[in-house]
């Protein structure tokens, strides 16, 4: 499985030339297109879209991962207020779900954003949109896709701190959303990077801390931060995920692991490979291996690419 994400400054049909290089050498593998509502200018519009994609997938798009597409988040220009919006019809995800367009071409799932640090609204982290209230926001949006027979699920964004991670699937467990839950990963990649991608999705910055004999990678910017051992990160950060996961068992807990290759895909994917045959911790607890096909088991794996 891999997301194709819409990003402010991309050229107009690049999901749709990105299906069509899926489905001509990689039909394996199922595409997740996004779709950010709040950047939709017409009904006409989305229909169109929507043609176009499945028309370029040969009719393989049956699952759309739908976001607010905030036009300030994840962009360079942000930095320097240099970001121009145009009008929307629709002011969020939901409405676009009211609109039933995406049953109409073919989509039956639908993926929501989940927040493990809240919202930050505008792709500012000094304007935040509480935990408490985004999980309410989410349940009620899944809340009406099941309403209206489509199946959903939770993407998380990525988040570095463990504790913060799983308190909020907890959170949503206890909120009543028993769907499943794609719990956002980035892979290995150099400190700086992962700095800077931080920065741009509005999520606290990894920080590396030395606590009762052991070193960790957290997510809080108030701790004593250092330059960690490139190796360490994300081994350190899932062994820990792979004991909460191993308590909560495969129902509970998360269902996909969703990694975000910023270090690169080969260095990711290599890394996976690796964690799946040298460390039983993290594989027992997570469910990552391979079978008799080769092929992952028990907890899927997917990715987040970008299409430029």
């Amino acid at each position: 499985m891999i997301y194709l994400p819409s990003l402010p400054a991309d050229p107009p049909h690049v999901i749709q030339h990105a299906l069509a290089l899926l489905s001509q050498s990689n039909c394996g593998l199922k595409p997740v297109p996004h779709i950010a509502a709040s950047r939709v200018r017409s009904e006409a519009e989305l229909l169109a879209q929507l043609d176009a994609w499945q028309t370029a997938s040969s009719s393989a798009v049956d699952e759309v991962l739908v976001v607010h597409g905030d036009s300030r988040a994840h962009s360079l220009e942000h930095a320097h207020g240099e970001v121009h919006t145009a009008a929307s019809v629709f002011s969020n995800s939901l409405e676009l779900l009211e609109s039933r367009i995406l049953q109409r071409r073919g989509i039956c799932r639908v993926g929501f954003c989940g927040h493990p640090e809240g919202i930050a609204i505008d792709g500012s982290a000094s304007s935040m949109v509480s935990v408490g209230t985004s999980v309410e926001i989410l349940a009620s949006k899944m809340q009406y896709a099941s309403s209206v027979g489509l199946e959903s699920n939770v993407v998380t964004q990525f988040c570095f701190d463990v504790d913060t991670t799983t308190a909020f699937v907890d959170r949503l467990r206890e909120a009543g959303i028993s769907q499943a839950v794609r719990l956002g990963l980035v892979g290995p990649a150099s400190s700086a990077l992962l700095k800077r991608m931080a920065a741009h999705c509005a999520v606290a910055p990894p920080c590396w801390t030395h606590g009762d004999g052991a070193s960790q990678w957290h997510g809080s910017s108030t701790k004593n931060a250092a330059v960690p051992p490139l190796e360490l990160w994300p081994t350190s950060y899932v062994r820990e995920l792979a004991q909460w996961q191993a308590v909560r068992g495969a129902s509970i807990g998360v269902q996909a692991l969703h990694l975000y290759p910023f270090g690169g895909l080969m260095k990711t994917m290599r890394w996976l490979a690796q964690v799946a045959l040298e460390d039983a911790e993290i594989a027992k607890g997570m469910g990552i291996g391979t079978d008799s096909s080769r092929q992952w088991s028990a907890l899927k794996v997917q990715l987040i690419a970008s299409t430029r």
